[in-house]
């Protein structure tokens, strides 16, 4: 698809998951996006929180891998709000251009993480009246809220 957006006269961009390929020409720069972060064929790195820079261990194969991580992280930058920065921005980049963004988030996956503060938030509910793990929720909320901000700025 990003090829034919782009032949057409679109901005291409990819921001997150990629499952697609890898390496030395799969990646979504090699199928004529733009502009791509977080994208490589090894998943999402460990850790939802940064640093996500470096190497991890590919499950079960002995082998590493460096994760293509969104540009000038922070300590404990939460990858989910990451991402949708990133969206975000290539949107407002693309200004009155038209453009194609294949937005594939991180979350819900494991390791399943979210900020804290919402964790607690689904903590306080009496475990009775609870439905399923509250780390859970609390990443669903974190993607909704995504969500709703990149449609914000889409309506801007």
């Amino acid at each position: 698809m990003s090829e034919a957006f782009r032949n057409g006269g679109y901005r291409t961009g990819s921001i997150g998951k990629w499952h697609l390929g890898s390496e030395p020409f799969s990646l979504p720069e090699h199928h004529r996006f733009d502009f791509n972060t977080g994208g490589n064929a090894h998943d999402a790195p460990e850790n939802d929180f940064d640093p996500w820079h470096g190497y991890w261990a590919i499950a079960g194969t002995g082998q590493q891998v460096r994760w293509n991580v969104p540009p000038d992280g922070q300590q404990g930058d939460d990858l989910t709000n990451r991402l949708t920065d990133e969206a975000m921005k290539f949107i407002k980049q693309c200004g009155d251009q038209l453009f194609f963004q294949s937005w594939s988030n991180c979350g819900v996956h494991t390791p399943l993480q979210a900020p804290e503060t919402m964790i607690r938030n689904y903590r306080q509910i009496p475990a009775q009246k609870r439905r399923g793990d509250t780390v859970y929720a609390a990443k669903v909320e974190s993607i909704d809220d995504s969500v709703g901000r990149v449609m914000e700025t889409l309506q801007q």
